[in-house]
């Protein structure tokens, strides 16, 4: 089967900590049977900015949506997002958010939102897969905010009326355990959904991409009991787990980007990027090979004059390939 006919199903744990996916048995036996990109960077520590990032390829500060007062000022007209692509490409394309200013609505036939107070995750995006998969392939955002509903009620109900108040950040091992009481309905959420593809006898032909938009602070750092202050590694320093069926598993500890995802679906799904010549991210299909053999191969295919400098030669490798952005200017 060739990607571009694979369903693709991308789904955001709001808010979930990085180090805290061991505590998760489904999601830990996912990390360690996929691809798993250990050093993906988030682009802003909340929900609104990060997503829309995403979902255009670009940075806060090209995009539009730089801050909470910037929601609503995602420039629709002028970017496309990879869901118009998906829909252009053929694919049925539908989403489950919270609220529908979170990401741009553009490229979906189906637009559904929940109420996180009284949605149940589990029975609710199972419908939806069943749902989808008598289409001839579709594309699908989840967004999981159950974790994120807890915290609220348990963090930011509680302490709303201090700013900085010792009481909370003088308790981190309190704050971590609180955290990790959650984390098991997140699991378990995890299972269903890949549970319920067995069952559907979709799994071989679904790629499930897993990430967070932004991690959480338990108290390291005053002045922030939650997220969306400060931009430490706790709330920066995300993940992404690339589920392809019957590839290899692979950790990447290479550095990369949220912005990143939206040119890796278009290369999985086989859609030129032509389109795109605006976009930020750089497809991450480049680490799933392996480094050294991709700098061979690039050196035995590009004949390079005895008199370039090696400064040249390392900049034609390394647009040959789309490696890190920071290198392009070298």
């Amino acid at each position: 089967m060739n990607s571009n006919d694979y369903n693709i199903i991308l789904i955001n744990i709001d808010g979930f900590r990085k180090d805290k996916i061991d505590l998760c048995p489904h999601l830990k036996n996912i990390k360690e049977n996929s691809y798993y990109f250990s050093e993906m960077n988030t682009v802003a520590p909340y929900t609104f900015a990060s997503l829309h990032a995403i979902f255009s390829g670009m940075y806060p500060s090209k995009n539009g949506v730089n801050g909470y007062y910037n929601i609503f000022k995602f420039k629709k007209d002028k970017i496309t997002t990879f869901p118009e692509l998906l829909q252009k490409a053929g694919y049925y394309t539908s989403y489950d958010i919270i609220d529908d200013s979170v990401i741009p609505s553009q490229g979906f036939d189906e637009k559904n939102v929940f109420d996180e107070k009284t949605v149940n995750f589990k029975e609710r995006h199972v419908d939806m897969i069943k749902e989808l998969s008598t289409k001839k392939k579709f594309f699908l955002f989840l967004h999981y905010t159950e974790i994120h509903k807890h915290l609220v009620d348990a963090v930011i109900q509680k302490y709303k009326h201090e700013s900085i108040d010792d009481e909370y950040f003088n308790k981190q091992e309190e704050n971590s355990a609180r955290f990790n009481s959650y984390v098991s309905c997140c699991d378990d959420y995890i299972k269903t959904i890949i549970h319920a593809l067995n069952d559907l006898k979709i799994n071989d032909k679904t790629i499930i991409i897993l990430f967070s938009d932004h991690g959480t602070s338990i108290g390291e750092k005053k002045g922030e009991k939650f997220y969306g202050v400060f931009v430490y590694d706790y709330t920066i320093n995300v993940f992404c787990m690339l589920k392809i069926p019957n590839a290899e598993r692979k950790v990447i500890s290479k550095q990369c980007r949220t912005i990143d995802i939206f040119p890796t679906i278009l290369d999985l799904a086989k859609i030129s990027k032509e389109s795109t010549h605006e976009l930020q991210g750089k497809s991450l299909i480049s680490f799933l090979e392996t480094f050294l053999g991709l700098l061979s191969k690039c050196f035995l295919s590009v004949k390079i004059k005895s008199a370039a400098s090696p400064k040249f030669c390392f900049k034609l490798i390394l647009e040959k390939f789309s490696f890190f952005t920071r290198f392009e200017n070298l």
